[in-house]
């Protein structure tokens, strides 16, 4: 038989067992306050990560406002937009009040069944969240289609007034005037074609031929078969000299089985012209004068002949 060891002979001293006792109440109370910070750290996260949350949310619904503060040529849109803002608007913030009151109700309960009920809750939280995100997602994109095709019709009506005010300035000898509001009509589309052969005849009014020439081609790379692009640049041609590349940069538009334009047919009688072929060249624009009769600028051409 083991021999008893002799403390437990003699038992625990009252002194032993006040010191246990004490050892054990104070590993008590460090668990309680471990598994309140525990809480209290949680509930921290909680709050940031729905925060950020419905930050992200708020965010986007204030860049969609930013868009809808913009210049609008047509307000029923941008009624429609602002009603559905609201509706998103809405249920963001019922979502968050819902999860504030939840949140508040869950820490308030400091008792040792409040760490389950808040990772239950949580959970809860989160998905209806996710549903609510998901549905503000969706409403949001929906939106956005819708402001991005409206961005891009009031981006077209301006570029139609930019080159409207330019035309009208070209059309009085007011080149400066038109050159300023073509320049802002390309800096919202720099890849028109129209805008650019616009641009071309500016250019060659001023008599800066070689800056029309270069965007007479730029507007014929976009679209090549652009008439005023074309006309314009085998007038440009004509008139610095080039008459041959003019007939032959103008040849293959009277190759095709349709009639080319006048615009592209008095550009033709010009080359004529240039070369010393007077008589083919008052043929091509008669038979243009058939085609078009009283066209103003084949009036002038043929008047030069009779």
């Amino acid at each position: 038989m083991a021999k008893v060891p002799e403390s437990d002979k003699k038992g625990l001293s009252t002194e032993e067992l006040l010191t246990g006792i004490g050892k054990l109440l104070y590993k008590l109370n460090e668990s309680v306050e471990n598994g309140n910070a525990r809480l209290e750290k949680l509930e921290e996260n909680l709050l940031t990560l729905l925060q950020e949350k419905l930050d992200g949310i708020a965010g986007q619904l204030v860049k969609t406002n930013e868009l809808l503060a913009g210049d609008s040529t047509d307000p029923v849109d941008k009624k429609v937009f602002v009603k559905e803002l609201g509706k998103v608007t809405k249920l963001l913030s019922e979502s968050a009040k819902s999860i504030e009151k939840t949140v508040k109700d869950v820490i308030g309960k400091q008792d040792k069944k409040g760490g389950d009920a808040l990772a239950e809750k949580v959970t809860s939280i989160d998905k209806t969240l996710r549903e609510n995100s998901q549905y503000q997602k969706e409403q949001l994109e929906e939106m956005s289609k819708m402001l991005s095709l409206h961005s891009v019709e009031v981006k077209d009506n301006r570029v139609k007034e930019f080159n409207r005010s330019a035309v009208m300035h070209f059309n009085n000898a007011e080149y400066e005037q038109a050159l300023s509001c073509l320049q802002d009509a390309i800096e919202l589309s720099p890849d028109n074609p129209g805008l650019l052969a616009n641009l071309a005849h500016i250019k060659a009014s001023q008599g800066k031929l070689d800056e029309a020439e270069e965007s007479f081609r730029k507007a014929l790379k976009a679209d090549p078969d652009l008439e005023p692009a074309i006309s314009g640049l085998g007038t440009i041609l004509v008139h610095t000299g080039r008459a041959n590349e003019t007939i032959e940069f103008l040849q293959k538009f009277f190759d095709r089985e349709s009639e080319p334009s006048i615009g592209v047919m008095i550009a033709m009688s010009r080359a004529y012209s240039a070369e010393g072929n007077h008589s083919k060249a008052v043929a091509l624009l008669e038979k243009a004068e058939k085609v078009a009769p009283g066209h103003p600028e084949l009036e002038q051409e043929l008047a030069k002949y009779r």
